[in-house]
């Protein structure tokens, strides 16, 4: 079996592979229905600089040919990958911070061609990616970046079931300036039941307006990573982490506490300063029953100098007498 490269336009031939004894191969094939998307291919031919090639056609001339066309996927700048990156300044790792928005190649889904003519699905070829798994390139949202390795949110134009938590739909204040995202009319989804963990080899900055205003004006990929979420997609982004783990609740609950340490700390003030009320309090009320006291004992001392003076007189005659003297006097202080 064989597969022939030809320049995309020309009749050039770039190279070709042959497989002796085989009697069927993998192929990048983008007539597949389910591959109705951009397919990126890695070959290295003699006196070509390039080597990343997109595939434009896939022709099966015999049973045993299959004839492919491609054209460089980046003709004027080379796509620098975060590998590349990292290895000048490490640092960059650090400025990936749960949010930022980066590029993935996932690779392709091949099909199979067998000597008959027949195509087919990989499904036999586990060593290569398969349906059901994230595929082509497509942005991405970073989780985590640690050493050599980051985790990923995908996102996909794909609409999600309808109630499935664990999507979110992107706001346009987080693609505005992504020149391959930022289509109004199409919607972008972050498929957080998909995440993972990729290479750096993988990796690369989105193409997108500068940052600043002023200086070159044509679009760009930043090496440092400078586009992120918006905060009201960051917070969607956690919302629908949690519900992956099955703990779709938690940003309810982590509000719930947060209102319950704060009504804590408001009680906890106000009994403090009942604290102080009831120690004032109990203060005047100690002084009031020393007053009390005193005046009690004053009263039994009245009441046995008007007995003295009115023997005979019963108990409550005397209270009366003693009442009646303390209102007179009264009525002598106030009109005094």
């Amino acid at each position: 079996m064989r597969v022939t490269y030809i320049l995309d336009g020309t009749s050039t031939k770039l190279g070709d592979e042959q497989y002796n004894n085989i009697t069927e191969i993998l192929f990048p094939d983008i007539n597949y229905p389910q591959n109705p998307h951009t397919v990126t291919i890695t070959r290295m031919f003699n006196g070509y600089s390039q080597h990343r090639w997109i595939v434009k056609s896939v022709a099966h001339t015999n049973n045993d040919d299959v004839v492919i066309t491609l054209e460089p996927r980046n003709n004027d700048k080379e796509e620098i990958y975060l590998s590349k990156t990292y290895k000048v300044k490490g640092s960059v790792i650090s400025q990936l911070h749960k949010g930022t928005l980066v590029e993935i190649d996932y690779g392709y889904i091949p099909s199979v061609k067998k000597n008959t003519g027949v195509t087919k699905s990989n499904k036999r070829y586990p060593d290569s990616m398969q349906w059901g798994e994230m595929h082509k390139r497509r942005l991405a949202i970073v989780v985590k970046a640690t050493g050599n390795r980051i985790q990923v949110v995908p996102i996909s134009s794909k609409v999600p079931p309808i109630g499935d938590k664990t999507c979110f739909e992107l706001d346009q204040d987080s693609t505005k300036k992504l020149i391959n995202y930022n289509n109004r009319n199409t919607q972008s989804f972050a498929i957080c039941s998909m995440i993972e963990t990729v290479s750096l080899n993988r990796v690369l900055p989105p193409l997108a307006k500068p940052i600043k205003t002023n200086g070159r004006q044509e679009p760009q990929r930043s090496d440092g990573y400078p586009h992120k979420l918006c905060k009201v997609d960051l917070k969607a982004l956690d919302q629908s982490l949690s519900s992956v783990i099955g703990v779709s609740d938690y940003f309810n609950l982590k509000q719930q506490n947060s209102e319950l340490y704060l009504e804590k700390n408001r009680l906890e003030k106000k009994g403090d300063a009942l604290s102080i009320t009831l120690q004032t309090t109990s203060a005047k009320m100690e002084e009031l029953e020393h007053k009390v006291g005193q005046l009690d004992a004053l009263w039994h001392i009245t009441e046995d100098l008007f007995l003295q003076f009115n023997p005979g007189r019963s108990e409550r005659e005397i209270r009366e007498m003693v009442l009646k003297e303390i209102d007179e006097y009264s009525t002598i202080l106030n009109d005094a």
